[in-house]
């Protein structure tokens, strides 16, 4: 755990068979840790599930080469990351079907208000 963490990137990781970013919490009235942005600029291909869940300053995830996820695709409770974002990712990987996206999406408590690229 780095609570200076300002950005997480991977960016020769082009498959994998779980992406998980859980991030920390809240004591008290102050938030604590975790990465204002993930990047996975390389990633293609997810054969289980990615999970995006619980990161209180996360503004940016970035997957722009995701063609396949075999699994679930889960982004909750990401207070500050734009609702939109995770949409239009769910949205090219259903555009996809049948391969895109193998499980369920589901995509709540996310900035509701925030704007996309």
């Amino acid at each position: 755990y780095n609570a200076s963490w300002v950005a997480i990137e991977f960016p020769a990781l082009a498959q994998a068979a779980q992406i998980t970013v859980r991030g920390r919490h809240s004591i008290g009235d102050s938030v604590v840790g975790g990465a204002q942005a993930v990047q996975f600029p390389a990633l293609v291909d997810v054969t289980g599930s990615v999970t995006v869940e619980g990161n209180p300053a996360l503004a940016s995830l970035s997957m722009p080469l995701l063609e396949h996820v075999g699994g679930d695709f889960i982004v909750i409770d990401n207070p500050v990351l734009a609702q939109c974002v995770p949409l239009a990712l769910r949205d090219f990987l259903l555009s996809l079907n049948p391969s895109g996206l193998g499980g369920a999406a589901t995509i709540s408590g996310n900035d509701l208000g925030g704007t996309c690229p």
